[in-house]
């Protein structure tokens, strides 16, 4: 065979593939095109996440962080819809292709950037939303351990975020304790074809003397655990630098009743067992 006769394969195959690529992006094209109905998609997967009514100002579609949905403005709101308790500056959605094609929605990384919450427990102790062990172990909660232990999703990042507390239970007059954790940075990671995953969580306290930092990284090994509503096997490790027992005072009002205002507390240990069940701690202070 002569040279020209390669020449002309090459030529023949490179053609072929330019089509195929060409005909490929106009598929893609054509089903992408009505962004609105994908819109919505992504706003009922939030909700059917949360059980909450969500809203968004605006959402585009953008090719950053692979093929994803970006959100501005997301607010997820209070089960009566009158309060607004979760809002997020930005948020991208990272989903896969094929199913989007057939117009559904299957997320592989969930990223909110800016994100405020707004927990809130009541004169009667109840918090507004739910019990916060209970949203980890109990099975007709744990919606965001159920996505990330049964479904195809492996990340969900949270930067630079904030929790308000407002604590009204056992407080005397109206005016409710009030704890703010900012700067919050959480990475949960899901193995590949693995029901486990690790996390890394750490933030700043702020308060009258000095802002406390802390740190809690770990894993979960085995999400079999949530269906059956069982402990969750948890192993990992808590570090905090200068936490002020002042804060704690109201909480530990018959240990710390004679604690100096200004004691403060640092420590680092590794901790083993189980959510809804035992832990054990070993470090130092």
């Amino acid at each position: 065979m002569t040279n020209s006769f390669y020449k002309k394969l090459i030529a023949y195959i490179f053609s072929g593939l330019v089509i195929f690529i060409f005909a490929a992006l106009v598929f893609v094209y054509s089903q992408l095109k009505d962004f609105d109905n994908i819109k919505n998609m992504v706003v009922e997967k939030i909700e059917e996440l949360t059980g909450r009514d969500v809203s968004i100002g605006l959402a585009k579609l953008n090719f950053e962080k692979g093929i994803s949905i970006y959100l501005k403005q997301l607010s997820i709101y209070s089960p009566d819809g009158k309060n607004q308790e979760f809002s997020a500056k930005n948020a991208w959605c990272v989903i896969k292709l094929w199913p989007l094609l057939n117009k559904e929605v299957e997320i592989k990384k969930f990223i909110l950037d800016g994100a405020s919450v707004e927990l809130t427990r009541n004169e009667q102790g109840k918090f507004n939303f739910g019990d916060p062990l209970s949203l980890l172990t109990e099975q007709s909660s744990s919606r965001l351990f159920k996505l990330l232990g049964a479904s195809l999703m492996h990340r969900l990042s949270v930067l630079d975020s904030e929790v308000k507390f407002r604590d009204y239970y056992g407080v005397s007059g109206s005016e409710p304790l009030l704890t703010v954790i900012n700067g919050i940075n959480l990475g949960v990671n899901k193995r590949f074809f693995q029901n486990a995953f690790s996390f890394n969580l750490n933030g700043r306290i702020p308060n009258k003397y000095q802002t406390t930092v802390f740190e809690f990284s770990g894993g979960i090994d085995n999400f079999k655990n949530i269906k059956r509503n069982q402990p969750i096997p948890l192993k990992g490790k808590i570090k905090v630098d200068q936490l002020h027992l002042d804060q704690l005072r109201p909480y530990l009002k018959k240990i710390l009743p004679i604690v100096p205002g200004d004691t403060k507390l640092s420590l680092e240990t590794d901790i083993s067992g189980s959510l809804g069940g035992k832990l054990r701690a070993k470090g130092g202070l």
